[in-house]
């Protein structure tokens, strides 16, 4: 298997990538919109430069599909071209930093995995969050590693994006200055880093605006969703948390990730692994921290994924384990069968990932003719 993927094209990773997102994009017209997506699908069709709990990208890219009609794929298409979009950066800082046997593996391993899976299907602010996550990894390992202001500039540009997406991609400014602290200080007596914040906030700017106007509503809602008050330890939330990001990327995925940070000491002494090493590691362990002491959500720690798949599939490139690869690789495909297609393998219930997503449009079609007589 490892062999084939060395001799894989470019051509050929397109065709597979559109391949999985035309099934995705068919699959998702097969089912009803989510309570969620229909909160920011009405976002979409009031727009503002800011909204209660998250900044405006997801209503920005739900009015910009839904121009022409209001279909569930229409509603989705953000998400599926959101993933693609991760993928292209994905392949781009792999192809830099590794090679091109590494950067084939790690499109194809994101494709596959659940945390993908769920991506293609649900429109949520970690859609545009991902793609800009993911562009932001790339333009900023161009600009660290090879200096051009135009990377610095479109760095910039992708983290003020990211911030319109979602507040948890200040994580990557934290993450971006640790980084440049620890390995490259001197940058941080440069202009350019500076350069990139400065257009990152002037993008953020509008939120910060609508914020400001309203006592800092949002912000205040966000700390407190995900900041306890009191600081005792939940262990329980906290392996459940923990436990849950084995399921997100495939348990085999995640194990190997771990153990390849921790074994590889290349990826604290060489620069470059360790910029990506510390992209995974900064997210995952601040949202590790929160956990200790509040129910965290298992979707927040996502971004950290983006560089995590590239570890992954440097690991199957260097140790040739082949058979290793295609028993996770099947394992991961199985967990993504069970979350697309729960009633095939019995679960019912709450053990049902789509009980979340039916009963919504049955429950409004028995009370409207209420909501319409009142």
């Amino acid at each position: 298997m490892l062999e084939r993927i060395k001799g894989i094209d470019s051509r050929f990773l397109v065709l597979f990538a559109l391949f999985i997102a035309l099934l995705n994009g068919y699959y998702n017209t097969t089912l009803p919109i989510y309570v969620d997506e229909a909160y920011y699908w009405l976002w979409g069709k009031n727009l503002d430069i800011s909204y209660f709990d998250h900044p405006p990208m997801v209503a920005y890219m739900l009015a910009f599909f839904t121009i022409f009609s209001d279909g569930v794929f229409f509603v989705r298409l953000g998400a599926l071209l959101s993933v693609l979009g991760a993928l292209f950066f994905i392949y781009k800082i792999a192809n830099e930093i590794y090679s091109k046997e590494v950067a084939n593996l790690s499109a194809i391993l994101f494709l596959l995995t659940p945390v993908v899976g769920m991506g293609f299907t649900i429109m949520t602010p970690d859609s545009p969050l991902i793609l800009f996550w993911a562009g932001s990894l790339y333009f900023s390992y161009l600009a660290i590693f090879r200096g051009d202001l135009r990377w610095y500039i479109l760095a910039g540009i992708f983290i003020g994006l990211g911030l319109l997406s979602k507040y948890t991609m200040v994580l990557f400014l934290g993450f971006l200055f640790i980084f440049l602290l620890l390995k490259k200080a001197k940058l941080l007596l440069s202009f350019k880093p500076w350069l990139s914040v400065f257009i990152a906030f002037l993008i953020f700017s509008p939120v910060l605006i609508w914020n400001y106007a309203r006592d800092w509503v949002s912000f205040a809602y966000q700390y407190n969703h995900g900041t306890s008050q009191e600081l005792t330890i939940l262990w329980g939330k906290f392996f459940e948390f923990f436990g849950g990001q084995f399921l997100l990327i495939s348990p085999i995925f995640f194990a190997i990730l771990l153990y390849a940070i921790f074994k590889n000491r290349a990826y604290f002494r060489d620069d470059k692994r360790f910029f990506i090493a510390l992209s995974f590691l900064f997210p995952l362990l601040f949202i590790l921290y929160k956990a200790l002491f509040k129910k965290m959500e298992l979707n927040w720690g996502i971004t950290a994924y983006v560089g995590g798949i590239i570890i992954v599939a440097e690991f199957f490139i260097i140790t040739k384990k082949d058979r290793l690869l295609i028993f996770a690789t099947t394992l991961s495909l199985l967990l993504v069968l069970v979350m697309k297609f729960p009633l095939l393998f019995s679960l019912e219930g709450k053990n049902n990932p789509h009980s979340r997503i039916f009963g919504f449009e049955e429950v409004y079609n028995h009370i409207s003719p209420t909501l319409k007589d009142s």
